[in-house]
C-alpha cells in the first residue's frame, strides 16, 4: 500500500516502513492470521514505539548481529499485534470505556481517580474495578504511562528542563517522576535526550566525499 488516509480526529499521524529483503524474519505460528489494520491503545502504542527506538538504534550503530537483532524486535512487534487484534475481537465494552478514555485523554495532567469517576457518575470503587477489567491494568498506571509519554515527547521535541517537562505533565514530585521514567523507558530521562540527540546528531551529519 502507497497510499494512506489518515482518520479525520487524528491529530498525529505517522508511518514506519520496515523492508527486510536479504534475511529471515520469524513471524508468529498462529493459524490466525494478521489483520489489515489493528487499532492499539495508550500502553501497546508506548511498548511497540520503544521496540522500534531500539530498531533504529540498532540500525544505526550496526552492531554485530544487528540484523539478527532487528528480525527479533520485528518479531516481537508482530506477536504484540497478533495478541492486541485478539484481545479486542473477544469483545471489550468499547460503548463504555471510550468514553473514560476520550476524557482521561483531555485531562490526564490533573484528574485522578475519585475525579475521573465523579466525571462520569461511577462510585470511585466501581470505576476502578471497571477500568482494570477492560484496559488490563490500573487508572493510575494508565494516566502515568500517558504522562509518561508526553513527557518523552516533550524530552525529544522540546529544549525545556527535565523538571519544568515532570511538572507540565502533571508529576508535581521530580523524585516519582524520575524513578517511574526509569522503570518505563530503561533510563533516566537525562540519559533518553543526550541518546535522542545523538542519533539526530548521527543523521544530520553530511557523508564525506572523495576527491
Amino acid at each position: 500500500i502507497h497510499t494512506y488516509y489518515p482518520d479525520p480526529s487524528c491529530t498525529e499521524f505517522g508511518i514506519i516502513n520496515c523492508i527486510f529483503g536479504n534475511f529471515p524474519v520469524l513471524l508468529p505460528s498462529s493459524e490466525e492470521p494478521l489483520p489489515e489494520i489493528v487499532s492499539l491503545d495508550l500502553p501497546s502504542i508506548g511498548e511497540i514505539s520503544q521496540i522500534f527506538e531500539k530498531m533504529e538504534k540498532e540500525y544505526t550503530e550496526k552492531s554485530i548481529g544487528y540484523k539478527d537483532a532487528l528480525s527479533s524486535y520485528l518479531s516481537l512487534i508482530l506477536i504484540k499485534l497478533l495478541r492486541e487484534s485478539r484481545r479486542r475481537s473477544a469483545g471489550t465494552a468499547h460503548s463504555v470505556i471510550l468514553p473514560i478514555l476520550d476524557y482521561i485523554e483531555n485531562h490526564y495532567k490533573e484528574t485522578d481517580l475519585k475525579a475521573c469517576a465523579d466525571y462520569l457518575s461511577y462510585s470511585p470503587a466501581y470505576f476502578s474495578k471497571l477500568f482494570k477489567d477492560n484496559v488490563g491494568m490500573t487508572f493510575t498506571q494508565y494516566v502515568n504511562n500517558r504522562k509518561l509519554l508526553e513527557a518523552i515527547r516533550l524530552l525529544a521535541e522540546t529544549q525545556l528542563s527535565i523538571d519544568a517537562i515532570a511538572e507540565l505533565v502533571g508529576f508535581h514530585n521530580k523524585n516519582h517522576f524520575y524513578r517511574l521514567f526509569k522503570e518505563y523507558a530503561g533510563v533516566t530521562p537525562a540519559a533518553f535526550r543526550a541518546n535522542r540527540r545523538h542519533i539526530h546528531r548521527k543523521k544530520e551529519k553530511p557523508a564525506e566525499s572523495g576527491r
